[in-house]
């Protein structure tokens, strides 16, 4: 049996629909199939399944329509989304020809359906695809339990006979209302002038925008008052108002924005003002300029900023007249100015009101200046200079907030190159400023001022000299370094220490242009300078390094000691582990370090698994605490062998120790995800065992299912790769030798080999239709297998079958199908399992639960087939008297009498197993 895949995201693609080759399976069958594999496995396969689908019609289409049911039984999911994608995809652009037949079947569906919820789920659906015939159909559904649906597809459709049916129905429901005013249908402005206004009657009103509703808005405004109102009357009044412009009558929309100025004069109504002047904006321009510029004098800052808001739209050409409101204006609302026209190209603007804010008295017109010149300045060529200036030469005027605001604007302007030009002399700097360039060096890594940070250490001021650090850190280069173990020779606190060994650090563990080991090595035996360069050693690329760190451990200070065994435990490769062994093993102050270092190098890859577990296991010998022996185990979970799990498994009857022990077992032998590295045998099976009973904790209850489920593949998923000795005996001979698929030909992307089975799984772009057939041909024969299904697969047995075509049809199929599965519950006795696909019907009983192990025998002698599955025999036919009177399905099968060709498993898309797969030829 063929499966289809629905498919998805199928509304988003646009494909010529053709009709597909001849397929004689039942409309049952196919919908079945269908529905069986929802949803698909990617968009990669919608083209073929459309012209899959294609085939099933309208008629087709309405018996999927017929499976939808009430929401609450739950039993049609898989039915609604086929119904949904088609809806979705008969809608989209191009796909014409595939509406009508999925538009005629809905309707059909909803005319029948009796249960409000699925009629209005039919009514919902249909807005995607629905054309005259739905509206003309929806026009009975307007009122009752179905009105909201059907009032929501018209509106969706959308066409003037969709809304001359919502016309009909209105009343004064205020969705009705609301829906003819979103469809701008202007036929029905008679209707809704003669109700009541209502917020729904003036805002559908003002959508149709008519000269003709003018006094109806006119006695609404004046009853509001021009004040807030329940029915949003000012509001309607104002987008009528626009609507009337957008139509072509702007002096009337002019004069109601007009007429609202005049009269919406309160605090309250402001944002009315706002949309006036709006509306006024776009159809006067500039010309608006006058009022705008009386409009700015308000209180209100928020609707100062609507009115810059507004005038900002038509800078720079009436730049000059807000240029000379600037220097009249209070602080507040300069700054304002500068926010809004900053960005405004002109000479005007930065001679009137940037340029002369820069030092003006106000700290708050000042920041707004510094950031309007730098929106202004867009090709920076004046930023700099002007904020040079301002630092160095104002440097009285400017406060903590004015740096903040200049640091920003130079953070996002300079360059390596044009930050030495903020001050070419960073001493001319006060301390603020001082601080700031050295913030914007680290910000920017410019190594030309490293010297300026070098020199600013020393500095007295607190600000100063903790951004002459960070500098330090972002600037130095390789040929600092000399300077940088000088600076270190001088410094005394411990955070400066930290911040220069951290500095040089970072150069020697740079990409490229590494400096030279010897710069530490040879001074590392310096008086005073031995601990403070010790922690550079791990990350120094000189083998000198290990050798200097072991001497001083053995052979220097205590200071000294101490500094190397902090060290040590920062090294980053597993040269050390002999090291860091003594060390934990000596019990000093720096074991646990030690021990948590030895465990991170044993992760290296340079070291093999057996490497590893030798290390581990010395180690182990050392360790005196149940906590280093519980963390060593944990390690050893990265040992992924044999002798890693039967090192952890020692310890799993410790009582102390038998938890960590568990889980490392557990993952040493279970598979990493998305691998095949799980471990096999009757000694991992053993250990697994013990592993589940010991294994304790929080979701352990999970873990006991995974390593059950892994016990059970490993014992029941090998595949059988010999015959037994009766067998043999017998003249059965193996199809399938459990390793690879030779002497099979056909789709070896959806078949392969998996410990001795042959798994069947269809890929993300792979359709899973395709055949495995053997190499030979077969006449007469014993064929035996054994199968696992899952939920819903299909599969089939093709014998005496060609190479190429359906073999259902151009030789026989033998059914494999999880047939118990409620999306089969439709079809035909001839389609159960072991059935001989459209002949002879098999009897019922003998399937094991999914996900059990089947065995199956099917004998073809001359014209008799023999099927038996676990042992029961299931169809036992000559198909010359099963086709005495014609076939079970009505269809032809020209190639049922073959008396050869080959055998195979016919893919329809479904993940499943086969394993033992041997065969005997008849005589």
């Amino acid at each position: 049996m063929k499966i289809k895949y629905i498919f998805t995201c199928l509304f988003a693609l646009s494909l010529t629909v053709s009709l597909s080759a001849q397929d004689n399976r039942t409309v049952e069958t196919k919908i079945a199939d269908l529905l069986a594999q929802l949803p698909a496995r990617s968009n990669e396969q919608v083209a073929s399944l459309i012209n899959q689908y294609s085939s099933l019609g309208e008629d087709g289409i309405a018996r999927i329509a017929a499976l939808i049911v009430p929401s609450s039984d739950g039993s049609d999911l898989q039915a609604r989304y086929a119904i949904s994608s088609l809806a979705r995809y008969a809608g989209a652009p191009g796909n014409g020809d595939f509406r009508a037949p999925v538009e005629s079947a809905l309707l059909a569906a909803l005319a029948k359906a009796s249960n409000a919820e699925v009629k209005d789920y039919f009514i919902r659906e249909l807005a995607f695809c629905g054309g005259d015939a739905t509206v003309t159909a929806l026009g009975a559904y307007l009122n009752g339990a179905t009105s909201d649906a059907a009032l929501s597809t018209l509106t969706t459709i959308g066409t003037d006979a969709a809304a001359r049916q919502i016309l009909a129905a209105t009343t004064d429901q205020p969705d009705f209302i609301k829906a003819l005013g979103e469809l701008k249908y202007k036929p029905a402005e008679e209707k809704l002038l003669s109700l009541q206004p209502s917020k729904q009657t003036l805002s559908a009103l003002a959508s149709i925008g008519s000269a003709k509703s003018l006094k109806y808005f006119q006695g609404a405004v004046k009853a509001a008052g021009y004040r807030p109102d329940a029915n949003n009357a000012v509001l309607s009044y104002l987008q009528y108002a626009t609507e009337l412009s957008r139509n072509g009558n702007q002096k009337l929309g002019d004069k109601i924005a007009k007429e609202a100025l005049k009269n919406c004069t309160s605090s309250d109504v402001l944002h009315y003002r706002s949309e006036a002047l709006e509306l006024l904006g776009q159809t006067q321009g500039f010309k608006l300029t006058p009022t705008l510029l009386k409009e700015i004098k308000s209180d209100d800052k928020a609707y100062r900023q609507s009115v810059l808001n507004i005038a900002k739209e038509y800078a720079p050409s009436t730049i000059g007249k807000w240029s000379s409101l600037f220097g009249k204006s209070t602080p507040e609302l300069q700054t304002e100015l500068l926010s809004t026209f900053g960005s405004t190209s002109g000479a005007g603007v930065l001679q009137y009101m940037i340029a002369p804010s820069l030092t003006s008295g106000d700290a708050s017109v000042r920041q707004a200046a510094i950031t309007a010149l730098s929106a202004y300045d867009k090709n920076n060529e004046i930023t700099i200079p002007y904020l040079s200036n301002l630092l160095i030469n104002k440097q009285d005027l400017l406060v903590d907030s004015d740096y903040k605001a200049i640091e920003q604007v130079l953070l996002n302007k300079v360059t390596d190159k044009t930050l030495l030009e903020v001050a070419p002399e960073p001493l001319e700097l006060n301390n603020d400023g001082r601080a700031m360039l050295l913030r914007l060096a680290a910000a920017r890594a410019t190594p030309a001022l490293f010297k300026f940070a070098q020199s600013s250490i020393s500095s007295q001021n607190a600000d100063v000299k903790a951004a002459a650090f960070a500098a330090l850190a972002k600037t130095a280069r390789a040929d600092n370094t000399a300077a940088l173990i000088t600076a270190l020779e001088k410094a005394s606190k411990p955070e400066e220490i930290s911040s220069l060994q951290n500095t040089l650090i970072n150069l020697y563990t740079a990409a490229d242009n590494v400096p030279a080991s010897s710069l530490v090595l040879d001074k590392i035996d310096a008086k005073g300078l031995t601990a403070k360069l010790v922690p550079l050693l791990p990350y120094l690329k000189s083998g000198d390094a290990q050798a200097k760190i072991a001497s001083i451990l053995q052979k220097g200070t205590n200071e000294e000691k101490d500094a190397a065994a902090k060290a040590l435990v920062n090294w980053q490769n597993p040269s050390v582990l002999s090291l860091l062994y003594n060390q934990y093993r000596s019990g000093s102050s720096s074991a646990e370090a030690s021990l948590g270092a030895y465990l991170r190098l044993l992760g290296s890859q340079s070291l093999t698994s057996d490497t590893k577990l030798i290390q581990l296991e010395q180690i182990m010998s050392a360790a005196k605490t149940t906590a280093d022996k519980s963390k060593i185990l944990q390690a050893a979970a990265q040992v992924k062998s044999l002798s890693g799990l039967l090192f952890v498994s020692k310890f799993l009857d410790d009582s102390d120790l038998s938890t960590p022990a568990a889980f490392s077992a557990m993952k040493i032998a279970l598979p990493t995800p998305g691998e095949s590295d799980g471990l096999k045998g009757d000694e991992v099976k053993s250990i697994l065992t013990t592993v589940k009973e010991k294994i304790s904790g929080e979701d352990s209850q999970y873990y006991k299912i995974d390593i059950q489920q892994y016990i059970d593949k490993v014992g029941s998923d090998a595949g059988t790769a010999t015959l037994s000795k009766a067998e043999a005996a017998d003249g059965f001979e193996l199809l399938f030798n459990g390793k690879d698929l030779d002497n099979w030909v056909g789709n070896k992307v959806t078949y392969t080999v998996e410990d001795g089975v042959i798994v069947v799984a269809p890929k993300k772009n792979d359709s899973g239709y395709g055949n495995l057939m053997t190499a030979k041909e077969y006449a007469n024969f014993v064929f035996r297998f054994e199968f696992q299904l899952t939920p819903a697969a299909n599969n089939g047995i093709g014998i005496r079958a060609p190479l190429n075509g359906d073999a259902a049809y151009s030789a026989m199929e033998i059914q494999i199908l999880d047939c118990e599965h409620p999306v089969y519950k439709d079809i035909k006795p001839y389609q159960h399992h072991g059935s001989i696909y459209g002949i002879v019907p098999a009897k019922h009983g003998a399937m094991k639960p999914v996900g059990e192990w089947n065995s199956e025998e099917i004998r073809a002698e001359g014209t008799r087939i023999k099927v038996t599955l676990n042992g029961k025999v299931i169809v036992d036919a000559d198909l010359k008297e099963a086709t005495k009177n014609g076939t079970a399905d009505h269809n032809n099968h020209p190639g049922l009498f073959n008396p050869s060709g080959h055998i195979g498993f016919l893919g329809h898309g479904s993940n499943l197993k086969f394993r033992n797969i041997r065969i005997k030829e008849l005589k």
